[in-house]
């Protein structure tokens, strides 16, 4: 009976463990990235305040070609809404709303992450002029998990997976208006 209750405690240890750390481990993280464009900075600007302009450079759209996508709104303007659902778990479910639009400098929105984790994400757009014909398109995103996907910071490192996905959109966000 004793061995019993050793190894019951040892198991509820083992599976409360997780929990308890996640409770004492951050919830937010900061990531920004920036990368130089051959183009001028309204010709940026007007490409990426438009959220249905990710369908061609977003890496989620690239990973799944036939996820579902529901859009509300005036593109373009504060309170578009896109909304995403795919069967694959590494896209997942979520939305993205437009908060905030500095005309020809920035754009704010906000990302929900539904499923397969439950995350928001404050996102920042940024253009600015470096020569007539070269701007630096800067993104930022402070993502906050809830408890206890929070997890993921510990297991995974979500940081620079997160950080390398939004470099690679500003990779073709940079393609596609070099060739037009």
């Amino acid at each position: 009976m004793k061995k019993l209750k050793i190894i019951f405690l040892s198991i509820a240890v083992l599976v409360a463990l997780p929990f308890i750390i996640t409770s004492f481990t951050t919830r937010e993280y900061f990531v920004e990235v920036s990368i130089v464009i051959k183009k001028n900075k309204s010709e940026v600007f007007n490409y990426i305040k438009n959220l249905k302009n990710k369908d061609d450079y977003s890496v989620r759209s690239r990973l799944d070609k036939k996820m579902k996508i529901k859009n509300k709104g005036r593109d373009g303007k504060v309170g578009f809404i896109s909304e995403w659902i795919s069967e694959k778990r590494n896209v997942g479910i979520g939305e993205e709303i437009i908060l905030k639009i500095e005309n020809g400098k920035s754009i704010h929105y906000q990302i929900k992450q539904l499923a397969p984790y439950h995350s928001i994400t404050d996102a920042l757009l940024e253009v600015k002029k470096m020569t007539d014909s070269t701007t630096s398109l800067v993104c930022q995103h402070q993502v906050y998990l809830k408890y206890p996907n929070n997890i993921l910071l510990l297991t995974f490192d979500f940081k620079n997976n997160i950080e390398d996905n939004l470099q690679k959109e500003l990779v073709n966000i940079k393609n596609i208006l070099e060739k037009k």
